[in-house]
């Protein structure tokens, strides 16, 4: 049959996959249509990669995104937004069962291709998760699955992060960026990669 209006009500949308660290399961998030809102329910799902099983991790959860494994497969971590304040919060959920845990008190989530980063009430920044490039900002390139804070940060009012860098802006209007400058997107006039947030656009 010719593809029809109402099959597009059927279509679902996959994302940001993530294998897990033994490489059996895969985390996806899967967003429906829905039209009466002009809107998309999302969920967070996992897929076993021999049998191609797939099941519901999350329920009811407004804009899931950017699945991450904890080390030892035990638990993901997730951002999705807290149902009474809106803003975006980092969830964990365990694996061997019980309901994800809201984990930060953020104004602020963004996340770039292997690290997040958060800007807490304080103006302070705290980013985890890869640190190749210097992208958690804390002097290192040493990777952590715990949040860590962006050395010589105060008074920020926003923060954007892409694949491998992270940008902040402060209450006086100054921006600060860190992590990968390999074309010279951390704008300090150089292409030297950087692991603090010291030096000023």
């Amino acid at each position: 049959a010719p593809f029809q209006f109402d099959d597009l009500q059927k279509l679902v949308r996959i994302s940001d996959p993530q294998l897990s660290p033994d490489g059996r399961s895969v985390a996806v998030v899967v967003a429906t249509p829905v039209w009466k809102t002009d809107k998309r329910d999302t969920e967070l799902d996992i897929v076993e990669v021999a049998s191609g099983a797939r099941r519901a991790l999350t329920h009811e959860r407004e804009d899931v995104s950017s699945p991450r494994w904890s080390p030892d497969g035990t638990r993901l971590a997730f951002l999705a937004k807290d149902a009474k304040t809106k803003q975006s919060q980092i969830y964990v959920m365990p694996l061997a069962g019980g309901d994800a845990q809201r984990i930060t008190d953020a104004k602020q989530v963004t996340a770039g291709y292997v690290h997040t980063c958060a800007l807490r009430t304080n103006g302070t920044v705290m980013c985890w998760g890869d640190n190749s490039y210097g992208e958690l900002g804390n002097g290192t390139t040493t990777a952590s699955n715990a949040p860590v804070t962006v050395t010589g940060l105060t008074n920020v009012t926003q923060i954007s992060a892409s694949y491998y860098a992270t940008c902040a802006r402060n209450a006086v209007g100054g921006v600060y960026c860190w992590g990968y400058n390999g074309y010279g997107q951390l704008g300090d006039g150089t292409t030297t990669n950087r692991s603090t947030a010291s030096t000023p656009v």
